[in-house]
């Protein structure tokens, strides 16, 4: 056995019964979980994560710890739950910050002595990520004129001449329903007038066509008195 495992075996030896994972990483403002596993037949032991002590004690201050009756605490920012099936017990920290960077120690409360079964996690917090910027390499600058300066709006001439535009404000849409009502009036004003011209040639042909059918009426009833004329003298002849 080399001489610095075995110098820390003989102060700590604890130090290998628990087992971490060695470094975590977490970001500002964000949280991060340390799962640590312990052996068996120490699922009712306390858990706990500290800031380490010396070479004497283990810790130098317990953060969280866990209790016989309660394997799941909550403190501060702070939680750690004892999952003792598993026989682990996962400790998670909120908002980090800077501070919260450094070394702690995950470990089982054996009672035995000043050392605990443990094993040191470093802690690392890295800044939040910047987010992208949203400017396109290739986005060109454009200098917008000033709100006075005038703009040139396309425009649609109505039948009057006159000029319309197609970008009209809400203040000219009265102006526009007029102009658009006097479109319209121009354009179903020769259909109307033709319809009418239609309907006068109708009723000329149907009054010409009536009158025929009098005459003709007539001309049958005249003929037809001659006829009658003609067979009552043949018959007071005879």
């Amino acid at each position: 056995m080399q001489p610095l495992p075995l110098l820390a075996w003989a102060l700590l030896p604890g130090c290998w019964a628990v087992r971490g994972p060695g470094t975590v990483w977490g970001v500002l403002g964000g949280s991060l979980s340390v799962t640590c596993r312990y052996r068996a037949n120490q699922e009712k032991l306390p858990k706990f994560w500290c800031y380490p002590g010396g070479i004497i004690s283990t810790c130098d201050t317990d953060i969280i710890i866990t209790s016989k009756h309660r394997p799941s605490v909550w403190w501060d920012r702070f939680s750690i739950w004892d999952n003792r099936a598993r026989r682990e017990f996962t400790v998670t920290v909120k908002n980090l910050t800077e501070k919260d960077a450094g070394t702690y120690r995950c470990g089982v409360r054996t009672g035995i002595g000043w050392t605990d079964d443990s094993n040191t996690v470093e802690v690392i917090v890295s800044p939040a990520p910047s987010s992208p910027s949203l400017t396109s390499p290739y986005a060109t600058t454009t200098n917008h004129p000033d709100v006075t300066s005038s703009v040139s709006v396309p425009t649609q001439t109505t039948p009057h001449g006159e000029s319309v535009g197609l970008g009209t404000t809400p203040s000219n849409q009265e102006d526009l329903s007029t102009s658009s009502l006097d479109m319209v009036v121009h354009i179903l004003t020769p259909g109307i007038i033709v319809v009418l011209l239609l309907l006068a040639a109708a009723a000329g042909v149907l009054v010409l066509l009536s009158r025929k059918r009098k005459k003709a009426l007539s001309g049958a009833a005249v003929e037809m008195d001659g006829i009658h004329n003609t067979l009552y003298t043949v018959r007071q002849t005879a």
